[in-house]
């Protein structure tokens, strides 16, 4: 495959079939020249190790002439490193079909750059606000900047519901719990990111429902009937009725739906019985990574490619190991050899794929790297916009908040810009949280220091670090604690809290906005987008006394 696939994309014909576009006219020439081998590699999206594009790299990406490359933490250290990397991606693909380069770049706790590019608090932020006006910018925002650092997709937003806190896969990766809300800010966010022609992959369809098992480690069974999960997937019906790109497959099983128990990723029930036939998605259908647990515990890499394209779907993601990627090219070839998939059902992924392709740009050349990045960080302010907008005050005791002036700090967090800008504002000593844990015989000095505090504040991103605020609530005068992350933290607060401030995040910019909201500086305007605690769906209160209290259901929230 070499220069003359990229000639047939500039002088394909016009459309040569009653009814057929010009698209699928340059698609239908293009597929023409493509072998079976070519073909069987527009399935595949692979990972590899390193920064930079070496020699087995290359090789391994050519071999298998692959339709789309996943990038990972472990392929980027900033902006202009991952710019070059992608820069020669497309190089080494320069005259051949060009592939998807992917990130999962969605924010909060799941980003692959962290210097340049827009960071979304999280999704669940954006669920806090309550605002398509936001969702929509934060698309735009992170279209652009991906597509300046020469990504062409984004395996994101999450876009089903988040009905278990306590399930590690979903967390603040959700906008929430309420089917309408999620429809409507991914619905924006989707719009945003697609209008900069990237390519948005919304993920995990089914979903993990009620489901608290991680699919990285295990199967996850969800319990849910077919119209409970309808219910549930109010989002994808939205979004698929917009003119959605791309699915990506969850590995969990239904089989209330599917009478098995297969993972939905290779579920011709779920797959094309539902997505494709039921809710009518006629765009890409990605899986989730085949080695994960969920799949890979029971079934062969090779075995799960060949089942999740007889189940429905058009690509499958095998981005760690090499050996997997082998597998799966020769386990497809084997498939078609012997029968088991067509060449037709082969072109009818291809086609999806090379159109998505050629709809969202693919084909034209990048700009130079030197003029993409004059444009860098110009969607930064964006950050502090959501992330003030997220800041949910769950609890105010005789209204503490605003701290004043005249307290004494104590501050304790792993978390150090939070600790650091109380310290430069107000007399406030800062100290790790787990400081307080210490194995020592001699007294334990944070620990004094806490109970010597007017105020005790408490930054807190995991629940490993529980033990800890336990131990200064049982000292502390008054007690702040702000979550910074997942509500599900909620549940095990100790009951003497004080005052209660959620960020969704524990990024830079969020303990920043936080740390104003303490001190007075800025409101604290977001409802919970999920039910958490004690706390309900909806709920959250202003710095303000005359507005405090309002929850979301009183300001417009759909609490169905």
């Amino acid at each position: 495959m070499g220069a003359p696939v990229a000639k047939a994309v500039a002088k394909a014909p016009m459309a040569t079939l009653v009814g057929q576009s010009k698209e699928e006219a340059h698609i239908e020439v293009l597929l023409s020249k493509l072998s079976l081998e070519e073909k069987l590699g527009q399935l595949m999206m692979v990972g590899f190790a390193g920064r930079e594009l070496d020699e087995a790299s290359r090789a391994m990406l050519e071999r298998f002439h692959v339709g789309g490359i996943c990038l990972f933490k472990r392929n980027i250290h900033s902006s202009m490193q991952a710019a070059a990397l992608n820069d020669a991606l497309y190089q080494l693909f320069e005259g051949k079909i060009p592939p998807f380069i992917a990130v999962d770049q969605e924010g909060g706790n799941v980003i692959r750059i962290d210097d340049s590019p827009m960071l979304l608090p999280s999704a669940m932020a954006l669920g806090a606000t309550n605002s398509e006006e936001l969702a929509l910018q934060a698309g735009k925002a992170m279209g652009e900047d991906l597509g300046l650092l020469g990504f062409n997709m984004n395996l994101a937003p999450v876009v089903e519901l988040s009905l278990n806190l306590q399930n590690g896969v979903v967390g603040t990766r959700s906008f929430g719990s309420s089917p309408d809300m999620v429809a409507k800010l991914s619905k924006a966010f989707i719009r945003g990111q697609q209008g900069t022609q990237m390519v948005t992959v919304a993920k995990h369809f089914p979903g993990h429902g009620h489901s608290a098992i991680d699919s990285h480690k295990d199967l996850p069974t969800l319990e849910e009937t077919e119209a409970q999960m309808f219910a549930q997937w109010r989002p994808f019906e939205a979004l698929i009725a917009q003119g959605l790109d791309a699915i990506m497959t969850a590995h969990v099983s239904v089989p209330k739906i599917s009478e098995d128990t297969l993972p939905a990723t290779l579920s011709p029930k779920l797959l094309g019985g539902m997505l494709r036939g039921r809710l009518g998605f006629e765009g890409v259908v990605l899986t989730d990574e085949l080695e994960m647990e969920a799949v890979s515990g029971k079934y062969a890499a090779g075995n799960a490619a060949v089942m999740a394209i007889e189940a429905g779907a058009d690509m499958v993601l095998i981005p760690w190991q090499a050996q997997k990627k082998e597998e799966v090219f020769r386990a497809l070839h084997a498939a078609v050899i012997q029968g088991r998939l067509s060449e037709e059902r082969i072109d009818v992924s291809v086609r999806r794929l090379l159109l998505l392709k050629l709809k969202r740009g693919l084909f034209s050349p990048l700009l130079p790297l030197a003029e993409r990045q004059k444009q860098w960080g110009k969607n930064r302010a964006l950050e502090t916009r959501i992330a003030k907008a997220a800041l949910t005050l769950l609890k105010n005791n005789n209204q503490l908040l605003p701290l004043k002036p005249q307290l004494r700090l104590a501050v304790f967090t792993q978390e150090q810009t939070l600790a650091e800008l109380l310290a430069q504002k107000r007399a406030a000593e800062k100290f790790p949280l787990s400081s307080v844990l210490q194995k020592s015989a001699k007294p334990n000095r944070a620990l004094q220091r806490a109970a010597q505090a007017d105020v005790v504040v408490v930054g807190l991103s995991s629940i490993r670090q529980l033990p800890a605020l336990h131990r200064l609530a049982a000292v502390a005068q008054k007690l702040v604690v702000v979550v910074l992350g997942n509500p599900a933290l909620l549940k095990g607060l100790p009951e003497n809290v004080d005052a209660l401030l959620l960020t969704y995040s524990y990024l830079t910019t969020p303990q920043r906005v936080a740390a104003s909201a303490l001190l007075g500086e800025t409101d604290t305007p977001g409802k919970l987008p999920v039910a958490a605690g004690e706390f309900p769906l909806g709920h959250g209160m202003s710095l303000h006394p005359k507005t405090q209290g309002k929850t979301r259901n009183q300001a417009g929230f759909n609490l169905k």
